[in-house]
């Protein structure tokens, strides 16, 4: 019961990101969603279980990816938005505006820690400002490059420690 679980679930994420690429949705390219995100869910499960690995997700934990997940659409419009700004202005290089920024997360090899680090990656690497070139799970530190960052402060959520990991 368990792994049809994890394997459902590896599914309609896989699923759901193939069919958020498409420009249209054609039967085929359904289809071939269904069936690819099918597979990578069946090997998901088994590289996790060849790992020794454990989910990690808690009750905790599951609300903060929703929360992150729910705010990366914003975080994304809003860094457009200040990048075609960016463009506008003339400016081609990052200049002043683009940093190496370093994020705190739960440091260690425990589940909560990594999936913490994991969904804190994703979710920032997702908005086009913004992306994680490194991670030091010794310390818990992610490093990021960013060309714009400011409202809605995702990187700061995924780094909010105000409930313990």
């Amino acid at each position: 019961m368990r792994a049809g679980i994890e394997i459902a679930a590896w599914w309609l994420a896989g699923f759901v990101v193939w069919t958020a690429t498409l420009a249209s949705a054609s039967g085929p390219e359904l289809v071939t969603g269904v069936l690819a995100s099918l597979v990578s869910a069946v090997l998901a499960r088994t590289a996790r279980r060849a790992m020794g690995g454990q989910p990690g997700l808690s009750r905790q934990m599951w609300a903060r990816w929703v929360r992150w997940a729910a705010l990366v659409p914003v975080a994304a419009a809003a860094d457009l938005a200040r990048l075609v700004g960016w463009l506008a202005g003339g400016l081609r290089e990052p200049g002043a505006s683009a940093r190496t920024h370093q994020l705190t997360v739960p440091s260690g090899s425990g589940p909560e820690a990594i999936t913490w680090r994991q969904g804190a990656a994703l979710a920032v690497s997702s908005t086009p400002g913004s992306v994680v070139i490194g991670i030091r799970p010794d310390d818990g530190t992610l490093v990021l490059d960013q060309l714009v960052s400011g409202w809605p402060g995702l990187d700061e959520r995924v780094a909010d420690r105000q409930v313990s990991p």
